[in-house]
């Protein structure tokens, strides 16, 4: 962002999963509620678009502890976030309001027909539907937002994650439009679905690819967010097989480029003058849009999808392929950052 020009890291916020205790009300499985929200179901109280989260996955989100967690030590290192994904052979019912598959059951038999959020629910059934996988994902939606804080610096967020190598296995950290609104998925500024507003992937795999993927998502219509969307992506190849061992991914995010990084190796680097919004058409007037909002984080660990499935179908038809045999799929991560990058010796804004 600023040439040869030498630069700080100055912390601004971090996330060291170092498990709390303390009532429900503060804290969840070891995870403060003050910084996390825990995501349920399958996308469904979103709206029929969104079943499967969009993209075909077969896990239902819970709360349940088995699913997500954080606790004192795994992977050799302390403070670890956990997300697990486990195989039930009989099926489960999943809703918006499905806090476990444990007791998913019970659930369905007291609340069927829920209607979603409780302070925005939207206008469509959310009648159970049998999932036979269950996972986690947890997000920072308005409780914790990031972007550059003004055009002479950059915000990095970076991550130590363990990848699973599993068939059928989709890890990701990203990130969305910060938004308070709870009855839509992907909107923004820019728009009220994706991707006008844009996403932001630093890091996702699939099955037992020895890739890390980074993309960075825009465009879209204005009156039709969801069409001519468009990407930038790059891979980073791991070819000595370290995928399984602690890696740290992260994005440096400034007015007017997009770095994406793997253990310190630029996996692509975009301009600004390559992202664009179709709700701002003026790309003068708003030369950094989407990516002059603040965007929250999400962390979660998918299971089947059009993303997994395109390896093995790269013509589409998104099939699912897993091995159950191997579950729990798990994800690890040791910690989130995200730092003011300036020029040295200048304090951040």
């Amino acid at each position: 962002m600023h040439g040869s020009a030498a630069i700080d890291f100055q912390p601004r916020w971090q996330e060291e999963f170092d498990p709390c205790v303390g009532p429900p009300s503060n804290c969840v499985n070891g995870l403060r509620t003050s910084l996390w929200n825990f995501e349920f179901g399958d996308g469904s109280r979103y709206g029929p678009g969104t079943i499967g989260w969009g993209n075909g996955e077969a896990q239902c989100y819970t709360r349940d502890r088995r699913n997500v967690r954080a606790v004192k030590q795994a992977g050799g290192s302390p403070g670890v976030l956990v997300i697990e994904a486990h195989f039930s052979p009989s099926g489960f019912p999943c809703t918006s309001d499905t806090s476990s598959a444990v007791d998913a059951t019970a659930t369905a038999a007291v609340g069927a027909g829920a209607t979603g959020s409780a302070t925005t629910g939207p206008a469509f059934s959310d009648a159970p539907t049998t999932r036979y996988w269950s996972s986690g994902r947890i997000t920072t939606r308005n409780k914790a937002a990031f972007m550059w804080a003004n055009a002479s610096s950059a915000v990095k967020v970076e991550a130590r994650i363990k990848f699973p190598q599993e068939l059928g296995a989709w890890p990701v950290f990203w990130m969305l439009p910060d938004t308070p609104r709870n009855d839509c998925l992907a909107c923004g500024a820019y728009g009220n679905g994706w991707c006008t507003s844009g996403e932001i992937d630093i890091a996702e795999t699939r099955n037992r690819d020895p890739r890390i993927r980074s993309t960075l998502h825009f465009g879209g219509l204005k009156d039709q967010p969801w069409l001519d969307c468009k990407f930038a992506t790059a891979d980073y190849a791991d070819l000595a097989g370290r995928l399984s061992f602690w890696t740290r991914v992260s994005v440096v995010w400034a007015a007017d480029s997009i770095i994406f990084a793997v253990n310190d190796t630029v996996v692509q680097s975009i301009p600004s003058a390559s992202w664009y919004t179709g709700a701002a058409p003026d790309k003068a007037a708003r030369p950094s849009a989407p990516f002059d909002q603040p965007f929250h984080l999400l962390l979660d660990l998918a299971v089947g999808g059009a993303f997994p499935a395109a390896q093995f179908f790269p013509g589409g038809g998104a099939s699912l392929v897993t091995d159950t045999a191997r579950a729990p799929y798990r994800m690890l991560m040791d910690w989130v950052r995200v730092y003011d990058q300036v020029l040295a010796g200048v304090p951040a804004a």
